[in-house]
């Protein structure tokens, strides 16, 4: 995200500039310090991995899959291209699947939803669909 720009606000000095950043705020999961409306942990590392790649332009996000010990969720995002990975979620991969199903309301049958909110005045649309049970989920941006 963009210094000045009305997408997800943090309470520091400035916003962290690419989805990179989720490197170094992964790890304050219990400290993190932005408005994105939720109290959840696990919510909250949802919605600012998906703000800061709406900011930076991806043209997807994967969630998943789990570690082999099942205690964190791997992140990618696709930008021109190509992938980049991050370290892990420190979230164990059933957390963060609930959370996105509920987030974005997806179906039993089509495995697909649509997860729409409003992150500090900023409106995201993503639409979400889940490879295979228990695999990844591929998050894609929607025109708002």
């Amino acid at each position: 995200m963009r210094a000045g720009h009305a997408g997800c606000q943090f309470g520091r000095t400035g916003p962290p500039a690419s989805l990179s950043s989720i490197v170094s705020c992964h790890t304050m999961l219990p400290d993190l310090d932005f408005d994105v409306g939720e109290t959840d942990p696990v919510r909250k590392l949802i919605l600012l991995a998906l703000c800061i790649a709406r900011e930076d332009g991806a043209t997807a996000v994967a969630f998943g899959p789990p570690q082999l010990d099942g205690s964190s969720t791997l992140l990618r995002y696709e930008d021109e291209g190509a992938w980049h990975e991050f370290p892990p979620f420190p979230a164990p991969m059933p957390s963060v699947a609930t959370e996105l199903e509920r987030m974005a309301g997806i179906s039993q049958v089509t495995r697909e939803g649509i997860l729409d909110r409003t992150v500090a005045g900023a409106r995201m649309r993503w639409r979400v669909a889940a490879t295979a049970p228990g695999a990844e989920y591929l998050l894609t941006p929607l025109p708002v």
